[in-house]
């Protein structure tokens, strides 16, 4: 995956269309009654973003370190949708 902006873009407004939290809208906190129902949504984009957050200088690797522990916690606890 090559590093640049568009795939950064790309990736959020992927997750602000799947949680309904894009601009003129709610926060995603607000919007956020199943956490569960949330990440089923964004499942499939977190490996794009954990992907793009480590390529962030200095701090990427924990940041992709605690996104990856994020979605190991999603995988354990919110059974994937069939």
């Amino acid at each position: 995956m090559e590093d640049n902006d568009e795939d950064v873009m790309n990736t959020m407004r992927g997750i602000d269309e799947a949680l309904g939290t894009g601009s003129g809208q709610r926060g995603a906190v607000a919007a956020i009654s199943n956490p569960c129902d949330a990440y089923n949504k964004i499942r499939d984009l977190l490996p794009t973003l954990i992907a793009l957050a480590g390529r962030i200088p200095v701090v990427g690797k924990r940041i992709a370190a605690a996104l990856t522990l994020l979605q190991m916690i999603g995988d354990q606890f919110c059974p994937k949708p069939a």
